[in-house]
């Protein structure tokens, strides 16, 4: 229950009057002769209910109810103005100011007090109110949390469920006296060392996933040269994109590209993009470009990883980024196992560096995938991510 009351008023003799009789009355009176005083009483937090002079020198009490409003909305404080005039207009005024109820001088002990406990049942009841539909909203979260999870296993459960069970046949039969003497051994455990790298790469991108959904991502913020994660994302990638029979290339509008950032992060969206790519060219090449922008809002690094595989029907290009929305959809001419993880990955990484990331295909004339970043954050965009100390090496980047 709301005992604490302020009473502000520039009388000192009304003041003493109000401390007793609210006193005696089981509340804990605060006074103070000014509404500016009063202001600072109320942004503490503790005092919901307040008692206010009409008619003071300085801050009146029909400003002193205008800065309550302005400064607490979020807040019920429940305002009783104390005031001499009763006239219809002056009542008005009071309640446009933001008053919540009024008593005329002179006042007595029992209205005064009555007064008071119909403020006191309004601002606990609107606690009440507002504790419930906090409970409400995070009972709604963890429904909704509750379902996403069902589905995240049903999913998972079906992409595992059928590699365990390739997995444990052909490791069955390996197994039997002479298995490993068969001529399709070898045939066998390659497929059962594919089967696993894959899993284990679902596996890595949940964890990933749930790291970026956490809202507690750490991120390992540095200045760095754009070009060193694009020579070191090419070198990854380029044994698959040989094996493949690719060409890749990779140009940067200019050499000297600083950017604030996680170099590391920045690296796995580009392996994580060319690997998409390569998994949907069968023949031709794959392209990083990558080149500076400057807006309005700041400086920007704009990376385009473009190929010329089968590219992406326009019905499912909605679904895209969204983990297993597609449910090994089809995409070009053929279907596809996946999860879509990796690049609701990319997304996460994209958002955090204050950019979005863009698709753009037509079937049969390959994809480019886009992401914008901002290169001039010190630290993760969003309140979702959190910050982290600015690692500044933009000499070592020079």
């Amino acid at each position: 229950m709301t005992k604490d009351i302020l009473i502000v008023d520039d009388d000192p003799a009304i003041l003493a009057l109000l401390k007793l009789h609210l006193g005696k009355a089981g509340y804990r009176p605060r006074a103070t002769t000014s509404g500016e005083t009063g202001l600072e009483v109320l942004d503490e937090g503790v005092v919901q209910l307040v008692i206010a002079d009409w008619h003071m020198p300085g801050m009146s009490g029909e400003e002193l109810c205008k800065q309550i409003r302005l400064r607490h909305p979020e807040r019920h404080i429940h305002v009783i103005v104390l005031t001499a005039e009763t006239a219809h207009e002056q009542t008005l005024r009071a309640f446009k100011a933001g008053a919540d109820d009024y008593v005329t001088k002179p006042f007595e002990r029992e209205h005064l007090i009555a007064r008071v406990r119909v403020g006191e049942r309004i601002v606990d009841l609107e606690a009440r109110l507002v504790e419930q539909c906090r409970l409400e909203a995070d009972q709604n979260r963890l429904r909704k949390a509750v379902d996403s999870m069902e589905q995240v296993l049903g999913v998972i459960s079906h992409e595992l469920r059928t590699p365990l069970a390739s997995v444990r046949a052909m490791s069955d039969v390996l197994l039997t006296p002479g298995g490993s003497e068969m001529a399709e051994a070898g045939t066998f455990l390659r497929s059962i060392n594919s089967e696993v790298m894959r899993m284990t790469d679902m596996v890595n991108n949940l964890l990933e996933a749930a790291r970026l959904n956490s809202g507690h991502a750490r991120w390992n913020w540095s200045c760095f040269q754009l070009r060193d994660v694009c020579e070191e994302a090419m070198e990854t990638v380029r044994p698959l994109v040989g094996a493949a029979g690719l060409e890749l290339r990779c140009s940067l509008a200019s050499p000297e590209m600083a950017v604030f950032g996680d170099s590391d992060a920045l690296r796995r969206l580009l392996i994580n993009l060319v690997n998409n790519s390569v998994h949907h060219t069968p023949t031709g090449r794959v392209e990083i470009i990558a080149r500076p922008e400057t807006d309005g809002q700041g400086a920007w690094a704009v990376i385009s990883v473009i190929d010329t595989g089968t590219g992406i029907p326009a019905e499912l290009m909605p679904k895209l980024g969204q983990a297993f929305a597609l449910n090994s959809g089809m995409i070009g001419a053929g279907y596809i196992r996946g999860s879509g993880l990796g690049l609701a990955i990319c997304k996460g990484i994209v958002e955090a560096h204050g950019g979005a990331l863009a698709i753009s295909s037509t079937p049969g004339n390959g994809t480019t995938v886009t992401a914008r970043v901002r290169a001039d954050l010190l630290q993760p965009a969003g309140s979702r991510h959190e910050s982290v100390e600015l690692k500044d090496i933009s000499k070592e980047a020079a």
